[in-house]
């Protein structure tokens, strides 16, 4: 699909950032955690809980509508400023993210393109 300055064609993915929407043109996010299983309590008994071995990370490119669009910020303690949610996987739930980091822009051929990292929230 050419470049349309503006606008995305229908059925690109898109994740919104601050009521700013980006078209999505890669996406890095494990479809299973590195989960440590089987937790026994203090008597040894079996407890039906998981926890991750870290924090849930993963990494996105994103495309601008155009030149002047804003570029999203990292997460701010204490407030909403780079946190989004997204719908990842055909049988996933919502996931709330926290931006981490986001990459100089570059415009390729007239695309603005910018990468992000984000951590997944509770």
């Amino acid at each position: 699909m050419a470049y349309n300055p503006g606008s995305f064609g229908a059925g690109c993915p898109v994740i919104t950032i601050n009521s700013v929407t980006y078209k999505v043109n890669q996406l890095n996010y494990p479809s299973s955690s590195d989960a440590v299983q089987n937790i026994n309590d203090e008597l040894g008994d079996y407890t039906n809980l998981f926890a991750n071995k870290g924090p849930i990370t993963g990494s996105a490119t994103l495309q601008c509508a155009a030149s002047t669009t804003a570029f999203p910020t990292t997460v701010a303690q204490n407030a909403t400023t780079g946190v989004f949610t997204a719908l990842i996987g055909s049988n996933a739930a919502t996931q709330n993210l926290a931006i981490t980091s986001v990459s100089m822009p570059r415009a390729a051929q007239g695309v603005w393109t910018f990468e992000i990292s984000f951590q997944k929230v509770a």
